[in-house]
């Protein structure tokens, strides 16, 4: 397989624009990585508590302060917030039972609804307001709210004690002298104003249905003289004429017909199409005639059976003759009267067995006859019309009637009920006896330690919950950690820490120093594709490497010359090519003067006359050059590739230093012909720069090595490998690396991440 087109064993990132492949941090991958929320490949989805813990991350110490804070302020206001409540209850007995002269004492009946109807007096606005008028109580508690009467009647409970014939009336105020007096004026007022009411009420009610009574029985007796008036009218003596009606339809239809049949007839006679009746044809309608043409044909078959016996002259022959010559004669003579006076209306056909296949039809020949007909066919069909018309209407309005007396014998069932009810009603007036007016208040409600718990924890929890919104909003990486448990599917290569540019300490140089050789370990472990079998094929191994951030500011150009430089210290010949034409870091920080470089080794197709070496022992460097921004342009993938290829040829390791993946041209070009890209990510870059960045090289089929967290801090190390393995370093590293000159003091430009591996070499 060539070695641009060699696929990643750790990824597989699809062209631009294909919407079949997922996006890197949505590909499946066995190491940890940068990219979907679920964490790394195989790991369950982060937990709520874990997203709540990324969230406050950093800020624990604030939330715990602000809580205690927060939660002491909303207990205090929520315990001072409420005052206790004192009642006082009053107790109103009504009696259930009716007494008799006989003293056969009855209970009332309905009592149940008639014990709700006091209560619901007792609640009623009307009486809330002359209740709260009265002196006594207008002199200890006055409201001045919108709505008194709500206001007052929010704090009365007033209930039908289950089980007896007594009323609670409770009243409920922050003052324990109101409830008393306010429990008296209900009692009192009720007592001489309402006790009476429901009986007038109900009276009204009975009037209202005796009157409604008695509309419904006018209207049926109204209704029931019409249906018999109808059924005079209709002069059959009863109220249904269904059948009278349907038995005029068929008689309608039958005059209907018998016009028709003369109108046609009369046609036909008219215009000379009806057909002369033969003998055969009066034999079928008249008995007479067929008598004598079944006299004739015997007296045929009689004489032709004789010729078989005798001879032509025969006196039995010539009888038989004269026989049939009378017969004939009698036919004709009477077929001549039938024809004179009819004709025929249609050919009868006869039928095989006999019998025919209709009804002969006769037609006078007398037109006027057949016109008196068709008068008298119509007539009849009129006045038949006219008779099913009136029973008609007469039906309709019989069962009009009908329907009006069902309508109001419903209603006079409903007033009955009613009338009856309300009877029970005013039967069930009982005595009332005021058992108490109300008694000492007593303390009914405290909720100052319900609303203090409930301010101890809305105040607890709106600081946690407005540092979670601030996490929210937050959408910088802050942790080393945080890519691997946002985005899954690419390797994490490592953490460098945040040093200051004026190195000092040789314990923080020493950590630095280890975690650039560890990332480099990384790279060189992760460097070899598997052939066939699973073998490791060392034909493939990645030896280009293309160094590429978000944005400009991550680290970036300190990476790859620190990695160049922890390349050199384990003797590999590494080349450095500074391919960022914008900003040129690696060229300025390496302190290499030239006017040519890398668009003049592409160009020339020769790369070893423009490398030059460098006082660290197996780094060499591809200069920038001249080259700037615009000249990107000129760059093209395939010489791009002859390019690395030539440096392959004469070194070991290409680390290739690029401009931002989402502001350079060149670094589009570089990243795809690389054999791995390393993408920086400092801390505080914003995650959805990176997660464009890494989309914008699955677009460009970059294959990606993997990611370095930058400018992490402290804490951050003591989470990772780094940090474990940070303990045996060594402090007081060798002086030198064995490979040529050594490393120079003057490693003041590289960098403090570049400069800490340097200084470990010396």
């Amino acid at each position: 397989m060539n070695r641009d087109n060699r696929v990643n064993p750790n990824m597989q990132l699809a062209p631009y624009g294909h919407s079949s492949q997922l996006a890197p941090w949505e590909q499946p991958s066995s190491g940890g990585a940068l990219g979907a929320p679920a964490g790394p490949a195989g790991a369950p989805p982060a937990t709520p508590l874990q997203k709540v813990h990324r969230l406050l991350r950093g800020r624990y110490f604030l939330a715990f302060v602000l809580a205690l804070i927060g939660a002491a302020a909303g207990a205090t206001a929520g315990y001072l917030s409420q005052k206790p409540g004192f009642s006082s209850t009053g107790v109103l007995s009504i009696s259930g039972v009716i007494p008799s002269p006989d003293h056969k004492d009855v209970l009332i009946q309905m009592y149940g609804q008639h014990m709700a109807r006091q209560v619901a007096w007792l609640k009623s606005e009307r009486l809330l307001r002359m209740a709260m008028s009265r002196p006594d109580f207008k002199a200890v508690r006055q409201f001045n709210g919108a709505d008194p009467v709500q206001e007052f009647a929010q704090n009365l409970k007033v209930e039908h004690i289950r089980g007896t014939d007594q009323i609670g009336v409770t009243y409920t105020d922050l003052d324990p002298a109101v409830s008393p007096l306010a429990v008296k004026a209900i009692i009192r007022t009720y007592n001489e104003y309402f006790k009476g009411t429901d009986l007038d009420y109900v009276k009204d009610k009975i009037r209202y249905w005796e009157a409604r009574k008695l509309d419904a029985e006018r209207v049926v007796k109204a209704r029931e003289n019409e249906i018999e008036e109808h059924v005079n009218a209709a002069k059959f003596g009863v109220d249904n004429l269904t059948p009278l009606i349907q038995a005029k339809l068929t008689e309608q239809t039958a005059f209907e017909r018998e016009a028709l049949r003369y109108k046609h007839q009369l046609e036909t006679l008219r215009g000379g199409k009806a057909p002369e009746l033969s003998i055969e044809d009066i034999a079928r309608i008249d008995e007479q005639m067929a008598r004598k043409v079944a006299e004739r044909d015997r007296i045929r078959a009689e004489l032709a059976q004789k010729r078989l016996i005798y001879l032509e002259g025969h006196h039995t022959i010539d009888l038989l003759r004269r026989q049939q010559q009378a017969i004939e004669q009698e036919i004709d003579k009477y077929a001549s009267d039938i024809r004179s006076k009819w004709v025929l209306a249609n050919r009868i056909q006869p039928l095989p067995g006999g019998g025919s296949s209709e009804q002969a039809a006769l037609i006078s020949r007398d037109p006027a006859e057949l016109e008196l007909m068709v008068d008298i066919a119509e007539k009849n069909a009129s006045n038949n019309r006219k008779e099913t018309e009136r029973l008609g209407y007469l039906q309709r309005q019989i069962d009009k009637a009908k329907a009006s007396i069902i309508e109001q014998n419903d209603k006079l069932k409903e007033a009955s009920r009613e009338l009856e009810k309300l009877r029970f009603q005013q039967e069930s007036i009982g005595d009332v006896t005021i058992i108490s007016e109300g008694n000492s208040p007593t303390l009914a409600i405290d909720n100052r330690i319900k609303f203090g718990l409930l301010g101890f924890m809305a105040g607890g929890g709106l600081p946690v919950a407005l540092l979670l919104l601030v996490g929210l909003m937050d959408r910088r990486y802050r942790y080393s950690d945080e890519p691997g448990v946002d985005v899954s599917g690419i390797t994490l290569l490592g953490i460098l820490p945040n040093l200051p540019d004026r190195l000092s300490d040789p314990e923080q140089a020493a950590i630095a120093a280890h975690c650039v050789h560890q990332i480099r370990t990384m790279l060189q472990i992760n460097g070899s594709t598997l052939g066939a079998g699973g073998a490791a094929d060392e034909t493939a191994e990645r030896r280009v490497f293309a160094v590429t951030s978000a944005s400009p500011g991550d680290g970036k150009t300190s990476l790859t010359l620190a990695l160049g430089l922890s390349y050199a210290a384990c003797g590999t010949q590494t080349l450095l090519i500074d391919c960022d034409l914008v900003g040129g870091g690696l060229t300025s920080r390496m302190n290499v003067n030239a006017s040519e470089g890398v668009l003049e080794a592409i160009a020339d197709r020769a790369l070893l006359s423009y490398v030059r070496t460098t006082d660290i022992a197996d780094v060499s460097i591809l200069p920038v050059g001249n080259a700037r921004g615009h000249h990107a342009s000129t760059l093209s993938p395939g010489a791009l590739r002859r390019l690395i290829d030539e440096a392959k040829k004469h070194f070991e390791v290409i680390l290739i230093d690029t401009g931002p993946i989402l502001g350079s041209i060149e670094a589009s070009l570089v990243c795809a012909a690389a054999d791995g890209v390393v993408l920086t990510v400092a801390r505080g870059q914003q995650r959805p720069m990176v997660e464009k960045a890494l989309s914008h090289l699955a677009a460009i089929g970059a294959r990606l090595a993997g990611v370095v967290f930058n400018r992490a801090q402290t804490s951050d190390f003591e989470r990772s490998i780094s940090g474990m393995s940070v303990r045996s370093i060594s402090r007081h590293p060798a002086g030198g690396n064995g490979h040529g000159n050594g490393a120079s003091n003057g490693h003041g430009r590289y960098g403090p991440v570049a400069k800490a591996v340097a200084g470990e070499q010396e």
